[in-house]
């Protein structure tokens, strides 16, 4: 239930609030990814600048920087003076310094809301480099876990295949385990030589054969069932391809794009008919690179630690404005 009101929820923002950003951001789409996201983290500082005059009591924070300058230098002078009073001097001054922390950081909770709306945006418009001619990608079908055997993507004149256009369909093991049947594996003895002038080679014996389908004895978590394909789209032209297993061809479009103010969309989804969920096509990813890769200068978070590094500077920079 609460996955699909959050879905619902993240559904209505992008219907309603992304085509209105989309418009207010269009400036991104000329700038370089990290200038654009770094153009964001400015202009979450300065909303926020913005909200704290609007929204805090001035006359209230002035009055409590008065006192606390006047308690600092009280309590520089009174050196000579009881413990007692200098007590009471510390902890008047922490009282109002705590007030005075509170009115400066309270206006800025206004801008959460905004700065949460504008992080989502960027997630699906500045991420990821969009699909484009000449980008090398992974393309990753997804299947039921009862599916097994090998898929076949059929060549296409706008893609170049570096892997194979057969690939295993094999089981995706958990994080931190290893599996004997992996989707890049090699396809020995499934396909046949590649020239008439290749010789055959007598192969080796088979091992026993092995079973994707669980053993209720001794049940295995799994992660799903996929096989993987490495592409270089060629063309700048939509590209429709087929992907055909278990005698079921399905048709998809990769996303071409040219602008970075699109959506960069990175998974495709399809819909089984009722009860064959277990074994057919369910969706494809592509792995796309990132448009900044995690390093030091953006804390290891590549596009959102530069952006909140560019908000909190820009926040700091302009606290006494």
């Amino acid at each position: 239930m609460i996955d699909l009101l959050w879905s619902a929820l993240l559904r209505a923002v992008e219907v309603g609030a992304f085509p209105v950003l989309d418009l207010v951001l269009a400036w991104t789409a000329w700038l370089p990814p990290a200038a654009a996201i770094a153009g964001m983290g400015l202009l979450s500082g300065l909303l926020t600048v913005a909200c704290r005059h609007a929204f805090a009591d001035v006359d209230l924070l002035a009055r409590a920087r008065r006192d606390l300058d006047l308690l600092g230098r009280r309590q520089a002078a009174a050196g000579g003076a009881s413990p007692a009073e200098r007590d009471r001097l510390r902890a008047l001054a922490d009282r109002i310094g705590a007030l005075y922390a509170w009115e400066l950081a309270r206006p800025s909770l206004w801008t959460i809301p905004v700065i949460l709306l504008f992080a989502f945006w960027m997630s699906q418009r500045l991420a990821w480099e969009p699909l484009r001619p000449g980008q090398t990608f992974t393309l990753t079908a997804r299947f039921g876990d009862l599916a097994e055997g090998i898929a076949h993507l059929v060549p296409h004149p706008g893609v170049r295949c570096d892997s194979g256009w057969i690939a295993r369909v094999a089981a995706v093991e958990p994080y931190g385990t290893t599996s004997e049947t992996d989707a890049s594996a090699p396809l020995a003895g499934l396909l046949p030589p590649t020239s008439p002038a290749a010789a055959p080679t007598r192969a080796a014996p088979a091992a026993a054969p092995t079973s994707s389908l669980p053993d209720p004895a001794h049940p295995q978590p799994r992660d799903g069932v996929e096989a993987r394909w490495t592409l270089t789209l060629l063309g700048s032209g939509p590209v429709a391809l087929r992907l055909r297993h278990g005698g079921k061809t399905t048709t998809f479009s990769l996303p071409v794009q040219s602008q970075w103010s699109q959506p960069v969309i990175t998974d495709i989804s399809f819909t089984a008919p009722a009860g064959r969920q277990h074994a057919r096509l369910r969706g494809v990813s592509l792995g796309l690179r990132p448009a900044l890769a995690p390093a030091w200068w953006n804390l290891t978070l590549g596009w959102a630690g530069l952006y909140l590094l560019s908000a909190l500077t820009c926040a700091l920079l302009t606290r006494n404005w």
